[in-house]
C-alpha cells in the first residue's frame, strides 16, 4: 500500500438484507487491518436509524 495515504468510506450498511451483515464485518475488520494505524479513515455507517 505504499503511496496510498488514506481509505475512504469503509463502514457497514445495515440496510443491506441481514445475511450480508457478518460479511460486511469480516471486510470492516480488514480494511481497518489495512489502514491502521497509520492512515486516516473516514466510516460511513447507516441503518437502523442509530449513529455512533
Amino acid at each position: 500500500m505504499d503511496g496510498v495515504i488514506a481509505l475512504g468510506e469503509l463502514g457497514l450498511d445495515q440496510k443491506r438484507p441481514e445475511r450480508e451483515w457478518s460479511e460486511q464485518e469480516v471486510m470492516f475488520v480488514r480494511l481497518l487491518e489495512l489502514a491502521c494505524p497509520r492512515r486516516p479513515v473516514i466510516l460511513l455507517i447507516r441503518g437502523r436509524d442509530t449513529y455512533y
